[in-house]
């Protein structure tokens, strides 16, 4: 399979870097670099010398979510095609969770629905401190998916969680900090040091003991691929609405959306 390029994987020493490359669309996901994703995981794994891997964006943002063209092609699909669709693009990028090493998110710029959810799908995260975040999905008409209700919940706690995806607002990052959203938070010329620094003190422990205790840490996500089966029906249900149509249109014109239930 001929990988795009629009993500790419580096290596220096044992950490690893996977690197979102869409600069142009604020790395708006696509199932094609769900694919890569997929594929550099398995890479990593049969390489015994990678003890870390970082992700990034590239560009002015972590990732704007799923791409509008996506979204509007989906819209065309029936509900049968896009629960299998929409769980298969899922599990392609929360591949990330089937890492046998410690992952660490550098978010910069924003992270928002799919795109957050991405970042979710790391051990960690480390933020610039002017990032901002969001589980917009309800702003454009769908349910969270990708993990977002699961993984919110577990992070963050039930209530708090429950604020960010019935509200879809953003988070700067001195709130994500306080409620546990992100691990650490440094300037934005400092973000990239800030993610080698945490990856270099996890290289240096025993990779042995390190990758026990990931899939120590990793033991209850039964539990995830049972939301991501309820998200993925919800949200093909969601893609049969003129709410759905709707907010791909205020997207587009830059506009509060007017939602009417239909």
């Amino acid at each position: 399979m001929q990988l795009t390029d629009e993500v790419r994987l580096e290596t220096r020493g044992p950490i690893a870097i996977i690197t979102l490359a869409r600069p142009d669309k604020l790395n708006a996901l696509t199932h094609a670099m769900g694919d890569a994703v997929r594929a550099y995981v398995e890479r990593l794994n049969a390489d015994p010398s990678i003890r870390v891997v970082l992700v990034r964006g590239e560009g002015r943002a972590f990732s704007a979510g799923g791409d509008l063209a996506f979204l509007r092609d989906n819209a065309a699909r029936t509900e049968a095609e896009n629960q299998t669709g929409m769980r298969d693009f899922y599990a392609k990028f929360l591949s990330l969770r089937e890492l046998v090493v410690p992952s660490i998110a550098l978010i910069h710029g924003r992270a928002t629905g799919a795109g957050l959810s991405f970042a979710l799908g790391c051990d960690m995260r480390v933020a610039a401190e002017d990032a901002k975040v969001s589980a917009n999905f309800v702003r454009v008409g769908l349910n969270p998916g990708m993990g977002a209700t699961y993984l919110l919940e577990r992070l963050i706690g039930p209530a708090r969680a429950a604020e960010l995806v019935y509200t879809g607002r953003e988070v700067e990052m001195g709130e994500a900090l306080a409620i546990g959203l992100v691990n650490h938070i440094a300037t934005s010329d400092r973000l990239e040091a800030a993610g080698f620094e945490l990856a270099e003190r996890i290289a240096a422990n025993a990779p042995v003991a390190v990758r026990r205790t990931k899939a120590l840490m990793r033991r209850d996500d039964d539990a995830l691929a049972r939301a991501l089966d309820g998200e993925a029906a919800g949200q093909a249900a969601c893609f049969a609405t003129e709410d759905l149509q709707e907010g791909i249109r205020a997207i587009q014109e830059r506009r509060t959306p007017r939602f009417t239930g239909a």
